[in-house]
């Protein structure tokens, strides 16, 4: 089994590429094999991971989905044999672009609209405040399979968690509840 991520773009100083390679040495330190993959990468990151377009998933394999924007593969999610977890970093609202660029209003309506789309596509979602899973709630996600953490070194040790990288457990789909 892999614990593989995927970003859209793995760039220098990027929140959402530096939580992925936090997660890729922890998992490796661990003893799993992970990988990440990208669509876009700067020079001087690319190396770090691969083009996604190499990926290859089994039904073995647990996708972390890091969703910060809006990325077509979203579309192809429901497609992917394995478990899927989706790592949810935010969406700026469009209207925060408004009168300063129209290509980036679009971008983050598109992210918006995927991740509309993605609310029940996915086995399991982690929100990186309590912000944004209001945000996920606010655009069609159950409470059941939705956890806030924002630290992701925990990630494989949550208890309550009911989402497991060993071999003895499986992701659960939307079965877990949020901690009061």
């Amino acid at each position: 089994m892999r614990v593989i991520q995927m970003v859209s773009a793995l760039l220098p100083g990027d929140a959402v590429g530096n939580d992925a390679l936090a997660i890729q040495r922890m998992l490796l330190e661990q003893g799993y094999e992970t990988g990440i993959y990208y669509h876009l990468a700067h020079k001087k990151t690319a190396a770090l991971g691969k083009n996604r377009e190499h990926l290859r998933l089994t039904e073995q394999d647990v996708l972390l989905y890091h969703h910060a924007t809006g990325d077509d593969i979203c579309y192809q999610m429901q497609d992917f044999p394995c478990r899927k977890v989706m790592i949810y970093h935010n969406i700026t609202p469009p209207e925060f672009f408004e009168g300063f660029s129209k290509e980036t209003q679009r971008g983050t309506q598109a992210g918006i609209q995927c991740t509309q789309y993605l609310a029940d596509k996915m086995d399991y979602c982690l929100a990186v405040s309590e912000f944004n899973k209001q945000d996920l709630l606010r655009m069609g996600y159950t409470a059941m399979g939705l956890r806030t953490s924002s630290s992701w070194a925990e990630l494989p040790q949550i208890r309550n968690l009911r989402i497991s990288f060993g071999p003895s457990t499986t992701i659960k789909p939307r079965r877990t509840l949020i901690p009061a």
